[in-house]
């Protein structure tokens, strides 16, 4: 048996067909300064401008000692969020416990493309932690900021 079909001139990705469906209802804008700590530098500036749309001033830091001396030198900031799992020895729930100490009602905001369970399972994150897990979505970013800034 042999089946023909017609050749398609052109596939539609995704993000083309996300252009045609109908518009869901607008993300609220926030307000305050979020500490970005993101290695990768194609997420952090990703994630850069997801925050300025969303109505957020944000200062960025490649690494946690980048995001630890910026807090010292009196940087605001009203969140920190930061990736779990990150390089130069200092992980996300390290870059907290500092900043933390630095500044105490600090929100955190964790992201990581790990799942919640493996993180707790190998100590690496308590079970209260507000964690977004990667890839995430835009409106699901602006929740989770809203919720913690509340």
């Amino acid at each position: 048996m042999r089946l023909l079909l017609p050749r398609a001139s052109h596939v539609e990705t995704e993000a083309e067909k996300a252009l045609h469906r109908p518009a869901s209802s607008p993300v609220a804008a926030g307000t305050g300064v979020v500490l970005l700590v993101e290695d990768e530098p194609a997420v952090r500036e990703t994630t850069r401008r997801i925050l300025n749309d969303l109505g957020y001033r944000v200062i960025e830091a490649p690494s946690g000692p980048q995001a630890i001396a910026m807090l010292e030198k009196g940087e605001p900031a009203d969140v920190l969020f930061t990736d779990v799992i990150l390089p130069q020895g200092m992980n996300g729930v390290e870059i907290m416990r500092q900043a933390l100490r630095i500044r105490p009602n600090l929100k955190v905001l964790f992201a990581s493309g790990y799942t919640k369970d493996i993180l707790i399972h190998e100590a690496r994150l308590g079970a209260d932690v507000t964690l977004l897990q990667k890839p995430y979505r835009k409106r699901q970013l602006a929740q989770a900021l809203r919720t913690l800034l509340e």
